[in-house]
């Protein structure tokens, strides 16, 4: 989470940035477009305003995506392991 939280720049400045949410982001997107559908995903790309905690996005995130705060670490780190290896 903190990756989301701190809003992490992983690119060599401001001007070239590639936020970790970002990545996070396309990571969840592709699942549950996968599993669930474009609808699904514009759901979870509706979910509002940023609010205290990502309330919001955590709460679509475990109504859509079964992933919650307790286990998002692994959930995310299990996505990018997956699609490291679909990209071989």
């Amino acid at each position: 989470m903190t990756a989301i939280n701190e809003k992490k720049n992983f690119g060599p400045n401001q001007r070239y940035h590639l936020y970790a949410d970002y990545v996070i982001d396309a990571l969840v997107v592709k699942k549950i477009e996968k599993e669930k559908g474009f609808d699904a995903v514009k759901e979870f790309l509706s979910c509002g305003k940023s609010r205290p905690g990502n309330a919001n996005y955590l709460a679509a995130l475990d109504r859509i995506a079964g992933i919650n705060a307790a286990h998002f670490n692994a959930s995310i780190e299990r996505l990018a392991e997956d699609e490291k290896y679909n990209m071989s």
